[in-house]
Parts: structure tokens; C-alpha cells; sequence
């Protein structure tokens, strides 16, 4: 009874944090969904580098004996242009996708997080139950992705060749089937690419010649989010008085870079990594396996700079955090962040709240992304890039198979 009567309540101040941690958890399913896309795409890739009929005979004159009905599914997933949405394989990844996305988007809805304990811990419930479903989704989903790399190194097997020239080629037959696959890629929804074609032979293009890159596919927890978080802070928040002086200074020198070359030189390990995928695919060794399999084969510890990625991407999330409970609400409990629209007509003409110290930056920012240079190449403003990021616009980038 004792222990009873000392037993705290729960306040408002701790289903806030419990709802933060939420948010937390959400971003971490999602890089998730990044690391196993990045396999699936990588054995894809050695999928369609072996020859047509390789890939669709049960049987060779040398080689295994490969059962018709599992070539058969390879060839619906892998040569088919219809909708992940519409294939049981990507099932999992939906229900993953699609539960931590909703969990985002409530939680933007729900700001500024009100005090009522009823509301928070009905809304704490249901993100609890769930989150809780994810483990099993993600199981069923490594084992599916774990028979597909399985399957795809053993049809791979048959084939000596590299196979580029043929995927290179749109009229070949590997060449065509290989654009259809691309067809049912996410990125491929007509609210983020104007034109299809153009996309498939860019990034057609960026396959063959460096291979499956690192990219945000699924999360809002890449550099790109990241920096979106850092910079939506107040520069009064951005003060050893709130963040800690060392976390502060590797912020600023990740985010606040200005031109081309300063992000060319701050992905620089990142891409020394990709150069040494592309050197195993030019020897014909495969490129992928077990994590501790590819750390052995590239060199140990090359690898572990995704570390680095995720310091920059939970340090940026803390700042924004800091920011939006000290800095964005003024004494008469208005709204008052530098990105907050204002004007007479925020939606068709917004006009932000206050362009000073915070804009300059991120609009240097947005200036060194590399899609940002091909974009204004084609006829965009750097301000409409901007503003498109910021309110998470799907015609504010044009995709970019980077980081």
C-alpha cells in the first residue's frame, strides 16, 4: 500500500515526452525501411544484370536446377511495373510505412501538444498498440528480402557477365524490362516526378555507374530532414545556453555549408564507400551479403559512417525540439517561428514571418544540394526550392539519387 501511495502520476509533461519518443521511434522505422530498400534495390540491380534467359530457364546445361514457380516470382516482382501498393511482397513495408507516417503526421497536427491528460493518454494508447505491431511486420519482411537475396545470388550464379551494356541499352530486352521494374519504384509517383522517362534514364544512368547509393526512400531522417530540422530552429536556440557547445559546432559545420563543393567534400567518405561497391561489381563479386560480410570485403569499419549520419540527424532533431518549446512562442502565446507564414494570402502568396539570420542560412543551404543546381538549371528559383522544402511540397526537389 505504501508503494501504492508513493507512486507518482503521470503528468502531462510525461506523456509529452512519451509522445516525443514516439515521434523518435517513427523516424527510426523509417530509416529502417532505407536500409533493407538499399538491399532490395542492390540485389535487383544483380537480378536484371544477368542475362534474360538465364534468369527464366529452370534448368542449364551447366549450372543448378532453379524451380520454374520461384522463377516465376522473381519475374512478377522484379520485371513488373505495377504499383508496390498493388504486390503482397511489399505488404510489410506498408504497414511499417504507413503507421510510423501516420504517427508523424499526427504529431504535426497535434502541435503545439495540448495539457489535457485525456487527450494525451488516448493518443499515447494508440500510438502504443501501434508501434507495437512493427516487430512482427518487420520480421516477415527481412525474411522475404533474405529469399530474394538468396534466390537472385544463386539465378546471378549462372552468369559470368556484368550485364551493364545490355540495361544500358532501352531497346534490348534486359535494357526494356529493367525501366519497366522502375516503373513500381516509390519515387516514381506522378506528385514527385514531372517526367518518367527522364527520371528511369537518369537514375539508369546512376546505377550502372556507381550503384545502389544510400538514399532517404522511405524516411524523413536523412541529411536533406535533418537539415530541414536544424534550420527551422531559432538562432536564439542555437546557443551553448540550450545545446551543448561541441553538438552545436558539428551542426553547423555539417548544415551550414553554402556552394557545391563544401557538400562534395562533406559526403566525400560516404562516397569512397560507393567507389569501392562499384570496384566489387567490375570484378564480378557480388555486392551485398551480411553487414559483417561487406565490412570484411571493403575494409573494416567502413561501414560504421552511418554512425556519423545518425549523430547529425538526432542532433538536429533535439535542437528543433529546444526551439519549438522555448523559442516560438511569444509572451502572448502567438506563434512567432522565422518560417511561420504570414501575409494576407499565406496559401496562395505566403510571405515567412521574419527573414533575417535564419533564412540567409538556409537558403545557402538549399543552395549547395545538388538537386537544388539542376533544378534552377531548368528554369526554378532558389527560393521556390526553398520554400518547397519547408512545407514539404512534393514539387520542391526533383529526386536525386544521393544522400
Amino acid at each position: 500500500m505504501e508503494a501504492v501511495a508513493a507512486a507518482k502520476p503521470i503528468t502531462a509533461t510525461l506523456y509529452r515526452d512519451w509522445l516525443h519518443w514516439s515521434k523518435h521511434a517513427a523516424l527510426t522505422w523509417l530509416v529502417r525501411l532505407d536500409k533493407v530498400e538499399r538491399r532490395f534495390r542492390i540485389a535487383s540491380l544483380s537480378y536484371h544484370q544477368t542475362p534474360y534467359a538465364l534468369r527464366h530457364s529452370a534448368t542449364l546445361l551447366h549450372g543448378s536446377r532453379i524451380d520454374q514457380v520461384v522463377l516465376n516470382r522473381l519475374s512478377d516482382i522484379l520485371e513488373s511495373d505495377r504499383s508496390r501498393t498493388q504486390q503482397t511482397f511489399f505488404s510489410p513495408w506498408y504497414e511499417i510505412k504507413n503507421v510510423a507516417a501516420d504517427i508523424l503526421k499526427d504529431l504535426d497536427y497535434y502541435e503545439p501538444i495540448p495539457d489535457d491528460l485525456d487527450f494525451l493518454r488516448t493518443v499515447h494508447r494508440k500510438f502504443e498498440l501501434s508501434l507495437i505491431k512493427l516487430p512482427e511486420a518487420l520480421h516477415t519482411l527481412v525474411e522475404g528480402l533474405k529469399w530474394l537475396e538468396a534466390t537472385i545470388w544463386e539465378v546471378a550464379e549462372r552468369s559470368d557477365l556484368d550485364g551493364s551494356e545490355a540495361l544500358a541499352s532501352k531497346h534490348s530486352r534486359e535494357g526494356g524490362l529493367f525501366r519497366r521494374w522502375m516503373l513500381s519504384l516509390p519515387e516514381l509517383d506522378p506528385e514527385f516526378v514531372e517526367s518518367k522517362s527522364e527520371y528511369i534514364e537518369w537514375y539508369v544512368d546512376r546505377l550502372l555507374e556507381v550503384g545502389v547509393e544510400k538514399d532517404q526512400y522511405w524516411s524523413n531522417l536523412s541529411y536533406r530532414k535533418a537539415g530541414i530540422f536544424y534550420h527551422t530552429s531559432q538562432a536564439a536556440a542555437r546557443t551553448p545556453a540550450n545545446f551543448p557547445q561541441e553538438r552545436l559546432t558539428l551542426l553547423a559545420r555539417v548544415f551550414e555549408i553554402s556552394n557545391a563543393s563544401e557538400y562534395a567534400a562533406l559526403f566525400n567518405k560516404l562516397h569512397n564507400v560507393i567507389e569501392k561497391f562499384t570496384d566489387l561489381r567490375s570484378t564480378h563479386a557480388r555486392p551485398y551479403g551480411t553487414a559483417e560480410e561487406l565490412n570484411h570485403r571493403l575494409g573494416r569499419g567502413t561501414l560504421d559512417i552511418s554512425s556519423e549520419f545518425d549523430e547529425w540527424s538526432e542532433g538536429a532533431c533535439g535542437l528543433f525540439d529546444v526551439s519549438r518549446a522555448l523559442y516560438e512562442t511569444d509572451d502572448n502565446g502567438t506563434r512567432c517561428a522565422w518560417y511561420g507564414l504570414s501575409g494576407p494570402d499565406p496559401i496562395d502568396h505566403p510571405i515567412l514571418y521574419r527573414k533575417g539570420e535564419e533564412w540567409e542560412k538556409f537558403w545557402a543551404w538549399v543552395w549547395s544540394l545538388p538537386e537544388t543546381q539542376r533544378s534552377v538549371q531548368v528554369g526554378r528559383t532558389v527560393d521556390e526550392v526553398a520554400f518547397g522544402m519547408l512545407f514539404d511540397e512534393p514539387e520542391g526537389l526533383e529526386p536525386e539519387g544521393l544522400l
